[in-house]
């Protein structure tokens, strides 16, 4: 197979910003969104919009917020945004912008993170509820991917739009399948398929250790995992996490058993472990977002990508939660929502991204472009791992879970512990009643908020009703009074 040459990641996004000019073909077709959009209300001085995106853009070096420039040049040229100016702010970080919105300060306005949960909550909401602005504008939930969409969306409404999209596929070391003798696996394989093919490669060769695969899930999330990031895991065998309302937990079913004994097993069995493609495994779970690091690192061996195997739910891969926000406490909600559109519902800012920094795009129509933006840049190595796969993952097969009403972050610390106690038995022994008492702590956790926010709700109507009540009385004492002397 035909290797590319040795990449860096700083020269290789460069070099792409000198490539990707930004009136070039491809990323001015497709801005019907911004067409379409009603002009915010023109003031006489420019609306300062503040942006935060994702640090991805920070790999570029020092500079590189001059390289995001020219896509926000174009975006304040458009006629529907006159008079809005948009200043790139640094971006959140693993700090995220919850905290800061919560204790009052506004900066930014739009931004960019990965889990809704730092954001919802059913005392107040620190982002903005955009389901009138999308209807206004015709804008459809069907732009992006389902499975982001589920986790994204709550009962009460949309909150956030994606990014883009972390959707993972299978990368199979064929070097390592060559050396050990072993038949390529079927493309349309299953996950009984899979097991056995990652048993076959489990071996030690003269000096080599070789293991069969390195999973997203369990091992990959268990230190500050969330339900939206596993969720797929048991998607796939048909278990859902929560109910409809989110404050019930689900993992004790047959189906969520049968899930995580079905992923333990690879490793209690030793056949999945933790090396990278080049360092011992032979199948590896991969993002889409690790695209440009395997370009950069895996030119020594044959490899390509492959598809997610059939699970008894059909095929199903991670996929990521990444969104793009706005602000509660915008002090321009019109502005800040014209931003919003282009950075997640329009073609240009999707293509752009894709050039410069070979990032997977959220709208799913973009991803059409996807192999062939690779292609442009690491060449015809592109064709022979088979990229497409990951148009197929983030159209058809990627799912991302959604998070518990109420006390997300301590169900999850629940749930860890669990997941990390039925990993590290060793065997099946203890994982349904360890699952049970998991989930129903957590159900325990959700009813009694649940039962506190009754409690609240019911204090403070009571507490308005005493107020009204208090003040018919003065009214009523004040109309008596007056009568009495005007008679």
């Amino acid at each position: 197979m035909e290797q590319t040459r040795y990449l860096t990641r700083r020269g290789l996004l460069r070099g792409a910003a000198a490539v990707a000019g930004l009136s070039t073909v491809g990323l001015v077709a497709g801005c019907s969104t911004l067409a379409k959009s009603a002009s915010p209300t023109k003031k006489s001085a420019p609306v300062v919009i503040t942006y935060a995106p994702w640090g991805q853009w920070t790999e570029i070096g020092s500079d590189w917020q001059k390289y995001m420039q020219p896509a926000i040049n174009y975006f304040q040229e458009q006629p529907a945004n006159k008079g809005i100016q948009v200043q790139i702010v640094a971006p959140g970080g693993a700090g995220h912008f919850g905290p800061t919105i919560a204790s009052g300060v506004s900066i930014p306005d739009v931004f960019e993170d990965w889990l809704p949960a730092y954001y919802l909550s059913p005392t107040g909401n620190l982002v903005m509820n955009l389901d009138k602005l999308m209807q206004e504008d015709g804008i459809k939930k069907t732009l992006w991917s389902p499975g982001q969409m589920n986790a994204l969306s709550t009962e009460s409404g949309t909150y956030f739009l994606p990014c883009y999209v972390d959707v993972a596929v299978f990368a199979v070391n064929l070097s390592n399948l060559d050396a050990l003798g072993l038949q390529y696996p079927d493309p349309e394989w299953d996950y009984q398929a899979a097991q056995q093919a990652f048993q076959a490669a489990t071996l030690t060769k003269g000096t080599q250790q070789y293991i069969g695969a390195t999973l997203i899930f369990p091992g990959n999330f268990l230190a500050a995992a969330t339900t939206v990031s596993r969720a797929y895991a048991f998607h796939a065998f048909n278990a859902p996490v929560m109910d409809s309302t989110r404050t019930q937990c689900l993992l004790d079913s047959a189906e969520a058993l049968q899930a995580l004994q079905w992923w333990d097993t690879l490793y209690w069995d030793k056949i999945a472990g933790g090396p990278g493609l080049d360092n011992g495994s032979t199948y590896v779970e991969s993002g889409s977002n690790t695209i440009l690091s395997y370009f950069e690192q895996y030119t020594g061996f044959n490899w390509t990508y492959f598809p997610v195997p059939k699970y008894p739910n059909g095929q199903v891969a991670f996929e990521s939660t990444d969104f793009h926000a706005i602000n509660i406490l915008t002090k321009h909600p019109d502005e800040a929502w014209q931003f919003l559109k282009f950075v997640s519902a329009d073609p240009y800012w999707a293509n752009y991204t894709m050039k410069m920094l070979l990032r997977p795009p959220g709208l799913l129509s973009a991803w059409d472009n996807f192999p062939s933006i690779v292609e442009s840049v690491v060449g015809s190595l592109a064709q022979k791992v088979n990229v497409q796969y990951y148009v197929q993952a983030a159209q058809e097969w990627g799912y991302a879970g959604r998070i518990f009403k109420y006390e997300d972050e301590q169900a999850m610390t629940l749930l860890n512990t669990a997941l990390s106690q039925v990993l590290s038995s060793g065997n099946a022994a203890g994982l349904a009643s360890t699952m049970t008492a998991a989930v129903k702590a957590v159900n325990t956790l959700e009813q009694q908020a649940i039962a506190a926010a009754a409690s609240t709700t019911k204090s403070s109507a009571s507490s308005s009703s005493t107020s009204s009540s208090s003040g018919s009385s003065a009214s009523s004492s004040s109309t008596s009074s007056s009568s009495k002397s005007g008679g």
